[in-house]
């Protein structure tokens, strides 16, 4: 029995090494696509925080317009403008409706 061992040890040694370096791709990938659906949950949650940010600061941007003051509503017009700039794309989606 020992001498199956002794005579077949390299082979043996190469088919382990084999399989442990498929597991060891396996895990990696595993990890790796673990990791991508992470990094996507977290630009999904940014997007929902910057989409509600531009929510509210439009939404006191809007109030502020029927404002007594001169320079609240100027302020008011300047910060529309600055998220028509930063958002074109929301620009051209309310100006279809």
């Amino acid at each position: 029995m020992w001498q199956w061992w002794v005579q077949n040890s390299e082979p043996l040694k190469n088919l382990l090494l084999v399989l442990g370096g498929g597991l060891g791709f396996y895990l990696a990938w595993l990890r790796v696509m673990a990791a991508n659906r992470q990094a996507e949950a977290t630009a999904r949650q940014a997007d929902v925080g910057r989409r509600a940010h531009v929510a509210e600061l439009f939404t006191n941007a809007a109030g502020q317009l029927s404002d007594e003051r001169l320079e609240v509503r100027l302020a008011a017009i300047y910060t529309l403008r600055e998220i028509g700039w930063d958002f074109p794309i929301w620009v051209e989606l309310s100006s279809s409706c």
